[in-house]
């Protein structure tokens, strides 16, 4: 069996309260106060229409999309250092909404690059591994309790005005950054 990803497990453990949704549906429960997609690929139409009939409602939508998800790759590829990346779309309503999502691409920044130390005991700087902090969360109520983030191989976003839409970007990346094609980096085996 293969363990819950830790973003269900650190909800659950806040307690929050999770209900699965069928991949394919076509309303969203209504006593639903907000609805999480992680790792959506490849919904079907109808589903997709129940996405937008929730947020036209007014329900709040938070949405994870992956360029590269490694937690899918293992599980599909085994540990294989070239596995091909494992994007996540929800084109069709990211377009509508006035949203780019860059499937192909991953965020590297040299501001936010995390440390570590490799085997050998140097310092290496991850630039697609990002370590956020509030400098770069943009005072929305829903981040305020953060103190950071890190994002693995994190996607690239941008925006286009759509009538009557609003978007709230929650972070925003440093001035030193670039999107790199995701095909460009790999894991370690």
């Amino acid at each position: 069996a293969t363990q819950p990803w830790a973003l269900v497990e650190e909800l659950q453990n806040n307690n929050f309260n999770l209900t699965p949704l069928p991949l394919n549906c076509d309303k969203i429960p209504e006593d639903a106060d907000v609805l999480l997609l992680a790792q959506p690929e490849q919904l079907p139409e109808n589903t997709l229409k129940a996405v937008d009939a929730f947020i036209q409602s007014g329900r709040p939508l938070a949405v994870f999309l992956d360029p590269a998800c490694w937690t899918q790759m293992n599980s599909r590829h085994g540990n294989l250092k070239y596995a091909p990346c494992i994007s996540s779309s929800i084109k069709p309503l990211t377009d509508a909404w006035g949203i780019q999502f860059t499937d192909d691409k991953v965020l590297v920044d040299t501001e936010l690059a995390t440390i570590l130390l490799n085997s050998k005991g140097a310092t290496v700087r991850h630039l697609d591994w990002l370590t956020v902090t509030p400098q770069q969360f943009t005072g929305d109520r829903t981040t305020t309790a953060l103190s950071s983030l890190e994002f693995f191989k994190a996607g690239v976003f941008s925006e286009t005005s759509v009538q009557g839409l609003s978007v709230t970007p929650l972070i925003l990346s440093s001035k030193q950054s670039q999107p790199l094609l995701s095909s460009m980096t790999f894991r370690s085996a």
